[in-house]
């Protein structure tokens, strides 16, 4: 390969070198970065990162990475990589060259993201949201492919054995990938004559030999893109089942001669078919293994330095006049919102403080001021936290309380200038209900419910302005492995409605379900059952499916002797979020109760094998489904025995 270089390229964050390879240390190169180390949770330590310079999040500007450069070095192009989730020091537009922004993961933080491109040149980023963009309008954008092989960590292993039949390694989060993990149930419902493993607690080296280990193995990806799984599957020699609707596989593999694809109606054909077919299974993987080698990281830039011309292009045209020109107090507005998403460690301190240090005009200082109060909430949300029964008010940290009573006063003066009529000012509509879901927050229920009971008619009919969306900010958000399943569902849907493939009533939805689940937490923690079955009842309807909406119901439908209804929530509850032992197990135990001796029995097995063939937390809330088969056990040992005739346990 060559690597010949004719730009002076400025990138970075350099979080991961592999995004570079050889190309880091060209004298054409340089890189940049927030810190000389990032934590890896995984692994429980830290990892150096090199880089040609660095900047500290908490002060530092744009300019001052580029007041680092050696004299007389200026670059051709800068590039920002990774924009939704990295941090970006205010200031990029004001920059003298050409700059580039690479977006990936933009589900993540995906109205900040989209808000921001405009003070970019040019925007590389995957084919779902270059669909979104062009329907936008924006054509300062391509497509370029944001993974690629590397071949130092994922390669064949001589002389291993593949005893595994078909393997899925990756996240199980369930409101992260909805969309997959009903194809994971379909996989783990496999005949019992498959070896079959679904796990997300493999890294690096054993991540590597397991997929050596592998004959097939399962992937579908997020957003329809080329995603990491399936360069590290086929370099490893496995064959890669792909879904038959990505966007991206295509530039890579080819169905049928290095890769095989699937659809709802042919995956456990397919799979058959490949495991019966040794000869015809290794040939296409073999070819796969070759396919990829042509895709490397470093292939991946080579590529990218073909677009600098299209940027600089773009850089002559004055492409970023728009967000130049824009009122600085909606700039700053957008810097804390995607400061405060990043996992730029002390970017969200630096969030609030770009927010402290405004000076907004007088009939947008309230304004700010509840954008301040939602980004210090926001810190310390933890969905978590709405189960936890010995949770109370005074269990949060002051600047929690702080933040609430910012943004509680931010509403007063807003509703003030309204003439205390809620519905007169949109603005206004979104600030509240920010507030009913800190109230919530904060276990505040006789302070929230009468706030939902005014908001829930405005939920109703407030328009869904995407302008008006980027002044604010949006709760429940989260944050890094907090990430509130809220988030997920909104952003990937308003992709989908910018797009034209979804309409706003999707976000309406989205809105009152949560407006609703969180009504009833604060119905159940103020001893009203009966009207919080109703609320929570009401979520499961216009919501997507949550654990957080079913648990609480199933709780009080338990405790309130409601058997039958019981037994259809937990049903609906299996359809939509099957990988989620706990519904299974109190399925199975609700059966029991009722002495449903058959249908208990027809369905121990399913859950048996769903329980043997998934390892790891993400496919239930619990640390790990096996440590909870004992629960069967616990289920009258004679029922098993004698009633069920099992053995083996």
């Amino acid at each position: 390969m060559d690597f010949d270089c004719p730009y002076r390229i400025l990138f970075g964050p350099i979080y991961n070198p592999a995004v570079l390879g050889r190309w880091l240390g060209h004298p054409n190169i340089r890189s940049f970065n927030s810190s000389r180390s990032v934590r890896v949770t995984e692994f429980h330590h830290s990892l150096q990162l090199d880089a040609d310079s660095y900047y500290a999040i908490e002060q530092a500007n744009f300019g001052d990475i580029l007041a680092q450069l050696p004299p007389g070095w200026e670059p051709d192009l800068v590039i920002w990589y990774n924009l939704a989730l990295m941090g970006l020091p205010p200031g990029i537009e004001e920059c003298p060259w050409p700059t580039l922004a690479i977006v990936h993961d933009w589900p993540l933080n995906f109205q900040p993201t989209l808000d921001y491109l405009e003070a970019f040149d040019y925007v590389l980023c995957d084919r779902a949201l270059l669909k979104v963009l062009q329907q936008q309008g924006f054509e300062r954008a391509a497509y370029w492919p944001c993974y690629g092989h590397d071949p130092q960590q994922h390669y064949l292993i001589p002389g291993l054995e593949r005893p595994w039949d078909v393997v899925f390694l990756g996240s199980m989060s369930y409101h992260y990938h909805r969309d997959r993990n009903p194809w994971l149930e379909r996989i783990s419902r496999l005949s019992p004559d498959y070896r079959v493993l679904i796990s997300d607690r493999y890294y690096r080296d054993d991540y590597t030999r397991l997929l050596n280990q592998s004959k097939i193995v399962f992937n579908h990806s997020l957003r329809g893109e080329m995603n990491m799984r399936s360069f590290e599957a086929a370099a490893c020699g496995a064959l890669v089942l792909v879904e038959e609707d990505n966007l991206e596989y295509h530039e890579f593999l080819t169905d049928g001669e290095s890769c095989v694809t699937y659809n709802s109606q042919n995956l456990e054909a397919k799979i058959a078919y490949y495991l019966t077919h040794d000869a015809e299974r290794q040939r296409i993987a073999a070819a796969g293994t070759l396919a990829i080698a042509n895709h490397s990281a470093e292939r991946q830039f080579a590529r990218l330095l073909k677009l600098v011309p299209a940027a600089q292009a773009a850089f002559a045209s004055g492409a970023r006049q728009r967000f130049c020109q824009a009122p600085a107090i909606w700039k700053t507005l957008l810097q804390a919102r995607q400061l405060s998403m990043s996992l730029t460690p002390h970017a969200r301190e630096r969030s609030l403080a770009l927010l402290q240090q405004s000076q907004p005009p007088p009939e947008l200082s309230a304004h700010v001021e509840a954008v301040a109060g939602a980004l210090g909430l926001n810190r310390h949300w933890d969905q978590a936290h709405l189960l936890d029964p010995n949770l109370t008010s005074a269990s949060f940290p002051p600047e929690a309380h702080r933040a609430l009573a910012q943004l509680g006063q931010a509403v007063n003066t807003l509703q003030a200038q309204t003439a205390g009529r809620l519905g007169q000012n949109p603005t206004l509509i979104w600030h509240a209900y920010n507030l009913a879901c800190g109230l919530s927050l904060l276990r505040q229920p006789a302070q929230a419910l009468p706030l939902w009971q005014q908001l829930l008619p405005q939920l109703a009919q407030i328009p869904i302005d995407f302008a008006t969306l980027s002044w604010l900010q949006l709760l429940p958000r989260g944050h890094g492995r907090n990430l509130h399943e809220f988030t997920h569902l909104w952003d990937k849907t308003a992709a989908m409605v910018l797009s034209g493939d979804e309409s706003a009533e999707a976000l309406r939805r989205l809105l009152l379900w949560q407006a609703f689940e969180l009504s009833g937490y604060c119905l159940m923690w103020s001893q009203q059952p009966a009207a919080a079955i109703a609320a929570f009842s009401r979520a499961e309807v216009v919501g997507p499916g949550s654990f957080f909406t079913y648990l609480p119901l199933l709780q009080l439908l338990l405790a309130s002797g409601r058997e039958q209804e019981l037994l259809a929530t937990l049903r609906r509850g299996i359809a939509r979020l099957g990988l989620l032992e706990v519904l299974h197990r109190d399925l199975l135990k609700t059966l029991e109760r009722q002495g449903a001796w058959s249908e208990l029995k027809a369905m121990l097995p399913d859950y048996e094998r769903l329980m043997t063939r998934f390892e790891g937390g993400g496919a239930s809330v619990r640390d790990s489904p096996q440590a909870w088969m004992p629960h069967l056990l616990q289920m009258r040992p004679d029922l098993l025995a004698s009633r069920l005739e099992w053995a083996g346990y």
